[in-house]
Parts: C-alpha cells; sequence; structure tokens
C-alpha cells in the first residue's frame, strides 16, 4: 500500500477516537516500513496535512542549482551534500527553504 492510503486510514480512525497501536503496526508492515517511520507519518499528516511524500518539484530546483556549481564534485553524493553545506546561503536561497536537505534525502532524490 500507498503512503497516502495507509496514513489516510490511519488518520480517519483517529478522527473517530478508534486509533490503537495495533492498527499502526498492521499499517506499518503493510507499507514495509518501521512502526516508528509510520507514528512518524502520522505525525507529519496531523501537523501539516501532507500526506503522501514530497513533490518532484523541489528536486527540480535542488537539481538547477546544484548539479551546475557541485558538477566539478562528480557524482559522489557526500561530495554534493559537502558543496551544499559550504555553499548553504545559496542553495538555501535557490531552494527557498530554511534548512538544507540531509544526506539521505539526497540520495533518495537522485535515486
Amino acid at each position: 500500500m500507498t503512503r497516502s492510503v495507509v496514513v489516510r486510514r490511519l488518520l480517519a480512525l483517529d478522527e473517530a477516537g478508534t486509533l490503537q497501536t495495533v492498527h499502526v503496526r498492521i499499517a506499518a508492515q503493510m507499507a514495509g516500513v518501521n512502526v516508528r517511520t509510520m507514528w512518524r507519518w502520522l505525525a507529519v499528516a496531523k501537523e501539516s496535512g501532507r500526506v503522501g511524500t514530497r513533490t518532484a518539484a523541489g528536486w527540480v530546483r535542488v537539481h538547477g542549482c546544484v548539479v551546475g556549481p557541485a558538477g566539478g564534485v562528480g557524482r559522489e553524493r557526500e561530495g554534493v551534500a559537502r558543496w551544499m553545506t559550504e555553499h548553504a546561503d545559496q542553495v538555501l536561497s535557490s531552494l527557498g527553504r530554511d534548512r538544507l536537505p540531509s544526506l539521505t534525502t539526497l540520495h533518495e532524490a537522485v535515486h
């Protein structure tokens, strides 16, 4: 099952006042993620209203601001992350965000 489907169902149970730990455990197993991940997804959905994953549109901007200048770094993701940290002001203004993406997020975006 996809993240959005599972999280929407858990939110419905939570709104009805019937959400239990067993529901989260089953949903995590069905989604193929850790139970803590499922609780985190649910917390993010409650807090922000976002039930799915990030859209690719944000990563198009990461691509545009990083690939050209960081091209000398090569394909090494850790190198790109280092470059982004060293040039944080430039990258953050290009992204329109207040913090840099984590290395894990960078790995997922490249993948």
